[in-house]
């Protein structure tokens, strides 16, 4: 880090800055110059009353001033850029008198002529959707259409709708037109599994009746099992266990055993074996382990996943090449560029004429058109820009 040498802005100390930007040698300078610069009076734009301001932002002695100026500025009125009309604004960003003056300054749509349903009068408008040539004459459009009566779908009686989606008079009405019939389910008689008496059904997955005896001989059959004579691990004696899981008597023998229970011997050290990459000896900690390290395990899973070379002979020279495809038939980049002279006579460069200064000479590729660099640099400055795009 460049160390810079400063003088302190408040007190007037030299110390070292670590950045161009700082001015002061400590916070507590910074902090106190703030509060000097906040301490010097200002003058209110709107009023000209001198005042102290909270922030270095403060423009106005209060929120009153500060409304005033503002409702003052937007009292002014400005001139349309558009059609040239003076209006009110409601903001400061209001540069035009209405959206349809913008759009057509800015050229987004072009305006088409539409005949007002209501009135019959033509206006320009850019939108597809507006009918109406102003928001009185669609409201008394709506209005004509409410205040017509219209006929119930129910009962056929004449009524005055509230708006234009309603079809029926009343709620009545409208709950026996789009009143559907509950759907009745045909009864079907089955056998009950526990009791085995019939009894009747609406739904196919019922198999019990659900009466108090088949419940409480369902109940009894489900909770109740039949008891099994097993023998204590620790005390040999014989007991009813209640399920397959018991194996002990009691708690108490249970507690026994795990206290009184032999140790078992660990396992002894697997033998060592040989690395089935490297060749080395190992000592495996598990007798799955077949290499040393990870390296020659991940070493040995890229040699089992690699191709087999193959080898093939060279179409053009003859040679023999080692490849993992086989779909290479030649050695080499030349061999395959020669192999396809031969093959194709009409392919083969001819002598061409250079292009800035006219000589012949045998190009290298199908591409050249110059002789040289120097006449390739001076037929390109000498090319009109719309080429050089």
């Amino acid at each position: 880090m460049e160390q810079i040498e400063k003088q302190c802005k408040y007190c007037g100390k030299e110390f070292i800055a670590s950045k161009n930007t700082k001015k002061y040698c400590s916070t507590q300078c910074q902090e106190a110059s703030y509060l000097k610069y906040l301490a010097l009076p200002k003058i209110c734009k709107h009023c000209g009353k001198e005042f102290i301001p909270k922030s270095v932002g403060n423009l106005y002695c209060n929120t009153q001033c500060q409304k005033e100026s503002y409702l003052k500025y937007l009292a002014l009125p400005k001139i349309c850029k558009h059609c040239g009309k003076e209006f009110i604004p409601t903001s400061d960003r209001n540069k035009y008198c209405s959206t349809q003056c913008r759009r057509y300054y800015l050229n987004l749509t072009s305006p088409k002529t539409k005949i007002c349903k209501q009135c019959g009068k033509e206006y320009m408008t850019v939108s597809r959707n507006t009918k109406y040539c102003s928001i009185q004459c669609r409201k008394k459009c709506y209005l004509k259409y409410i205040i017509s009566p219209k006929i119930c779908k129910q009962c056929g009686k004449e009524f005055m709708p509230a708006s234009h989606r309603n079809k029926y008079c009343n709620i009545k009405c409208r709950k026996v037109a789009n009143y559907k019939p509950p759907k009745i389910k045909t009864p079907i008689i089955k056998i009950c599994k526990i009791c085995g008496k019939e009894f009747e059904t609406t739904s196919h997955h019922q198999n019990k009746c659900y009466s108090i005896q088949c419940r409480a001989l369902g109940y009894k059959t489900a909770k109740i099992k039949p008891l099994e004579t097993k023998i204590c691990k620790y005390c040999g004696k014989e007991f009813m266990a209640e399920t397959n899981r018991n194996k002990y008597c009691n708690t108490q023998c249970r507690h026994d055993y795990y206290l009184n229970r032999p140790k078992q011997p660990k396992p002894k050290s697997s033998p060592p074996k040989i690395c089935a990459h490297c060749g080395k000896e190992l000592t495996p900690v598990l007798h799955r382990n077949k290499f040393c390290n990870t390296k020659c395990r991940t070493l040995s899973y890229r040699a089992s996943k690699k191709k087999p070379i193959k080898i093939i002979i060279c179409q053009y020279c003859g040679k023999e090449f080692e490849t993992l495809s086989h779909k290479y038939r030649y050695c080499s980049i030349r061999c395959r560029a020669n192999y396809a002279k031969k093959q194709s006579p009409d392919r083969q460069l001819k002598i061409r004429i250079c292009r800035h200064c006219g000589k012949e000479f045998m190009p290298k590729s199908g591409r050249n058109r110059y002789c040289s660099t120097q006449c390739w640099e001076l037929g390109f400055t000498a090319m009109p820009q719309f080429f050089k795009k």
